[in-house]
């Protein structure tokens, strides 16, 4: 277990936007705390969320559940949920599972504040 403060850090960049950046592996031992984290991003009231996923070397299927309900969540309650992801590590998972044909990607964080 990697502990949320290392592997989850949340931040308020610019003024109504909310960045969830994900460092290093998520495993399933993580499972908790990315639920967690989650659903502080979905308490928030910003007009714009962000998932750095540049800095992740691994993610879990446990993980990829938690960013499938996340997306979810957004959706039904019509909020702009934005993924970086520049590839590497991060998007290979999310390739196998068809996830990044549905999900909103930008390259890097700041692609994804101009959101």
């Amino acid at each position: 277990m990697h502990g949320e403060q290392e592997t989850f850090q949340l931040t308020k960049p610019v003024d109504g936007a909310l960045v969830l950046t994900v460092v290093g592996e998520v495993d399933v031992d993580d499972g908790e705390a990315a639920q967690e984290m989650a659903n502080r991003v979905c308490r928030g009231d910003q007009r714009l969320s962000v998932v750095d996923l540049s800095r992740t070397t691994f993610m879990s299927s446990d993980f990829l559940n938690v960013l499938l309900r996340l997306y979810h969540h957004h959706r039904n309650h019509e909020r702009r949920l934005v993924f970086v992801l520049p590839g590497g590590a991060a998007l290979t998972p999310l390739q196998v599972t068809g996830l990044d044909a549905v999900l909103t990607t930008a390259p890097d964080l700041e692609s994804a504040l101009a959101f």
